[in-house]
């Protein structure tokens, strides 16, 4: 185990200590969250009023029938998508990738999940105002090239099998799934 390993599982172990807080009337059900990226992830019971540390990492998102969270985490040079049980336990890997990924988002029947990740760069020419046209003549003979990462949308099956790429818009970001699609941000 290395240093920063070490210290890792012992701010994950520490994040399953369990709060009392006041329940709020009228709901129910449970809500995921993170402190910061990469930071503590949470789980609330909002009838209870409890409140119990998961683990560490990133946009976690409740699946379906509330028994998992599926999150990433970088881990090294690589990302992964993990899965852990609503109750703190069984933490499992379901996909490592060399690229960034984020925002997971479960299908409405919990089989798949769907995220973002960088699947290229974008290259372009920088005119100002946030403004940028393609790297062709005349452009190139006038403006800096801006190369940025391209992000895409991809699916998993629930236990990180079955990987397929989303034709999407460029840029795609933030998938969320319903029983009629999955709708994304892009430019």
């Amino acid at each position: 185990i290395q240093p920063g390993q070490a210290a890792a599982r012992t701010e994950r172990a520490a994040a399953r200590t369990t709060l009392n807080l006041q329940p709020v009337p009228d709901l129910t059900g449970e809500l995921v969250f993170q402190v910061r990226s990469g930071g503590q992830l949470y789980i609330y019971d909002l009838a209870r009023g409890t409140l119990a540390g998961l683990t560490t990492g990133a946009d976690p998102a409740l699946s379906p029938d509330g028994r998992t969270v599926v999150f990433w985490r970088a881990d090294g040079g690589s990302h992964s998508l993990y899965l852990i049980d609503s109750d703190g336990g069984n933490e499992r890997r379901i996909l490592t990738r060399s690229e960034a990924m984020r925002s997971p988002a479960w299908s409405p029947d919990g089989s798949r999940i769907v995220f973002s990740h960088i699947s290229g760069q974008r290259k372009c020419r920088d005119v100002g105002y946030n403004i940028c046209m393609p790297d062709v003549f005349p452009y190139n003979l006038m403006f800096p090239l801006k190369v940025a990462d391209a992000w895409g949308l991809a699916r998993v099956g629930r236990e990180g099998g079955n990987y397929q790429d989303i034709a999407a818009v460029p840029d795609a970001i933030s998938p969320d799934w319903s029983d009629r699609g999955i709708l994304y941000g892009g430019t």
